[in-house]
């Protein structure tokens, strides 16, 4: 019998510069040095709305991110970034 593997929420948001979004972000440094038959990875993308206001925008898609991930059977959560971090604080006072 194998054991299932961990659930890993890895939060991320797209960058505001699209000159940073050609570095990979900390998440693929450390999914990839994982064993994969241990470890499966959930992605969990913070996706602006298409607001006028950059915040805005970006409240709305940690809304929208919170939602789907309450939905899952997580066992961990992986932050990249500050907006990544309140989610899962979000996250962990709802669960």
């Amino acid at each position: 019998m194998t054991p299932s593997p961990l659930r890993l929420g890895c939060i991320s948001r797209p960058s505001v510069n699209p000159v940073f979004s050609r570095f990979p972000q900390r998440r693929h440094y450390l999914v990839e040095r994982l064993p994969k038959d241990l470890v499966e990875c959930v992605p969990i993308p913070i996706t602006p709305s298409a607001s006028p206001s950059l915040h805005l925008a970006y409240l709305q898609g940690m809304l929208r991110a919170f939602r789907r991930a309450r939905r899952l059977p997580l066992d961990a959560l992986l932050v990249e970034d500050m907006e990544s971090a309140l989610l899962g604080l979000w996250l962990k006072a709802a669960c």
